[in-house]
């Protein structure tokens, strides 16, 4: 990897975040990576 933003969630956002990567059977770090690559394409 190449750069490290820090970003603050609140605890709700951080649950929310944990429940769709477990969901999608990914770390919260790819979960993160690929919702952000997938708006950038958009």
């Amino acid at each position: 990897m190449g750069s490290v933003i820090q970003v603050r969630f609140t605890a709700e956002d951080t649950k929310g975040i944990a429940a769709a990567a477990k969901a999608s059977k990914v770390t919260v770090s790819e979960w993160i990576r690929s919702t952000i690559h997938a708006n950038l394409e958009a």
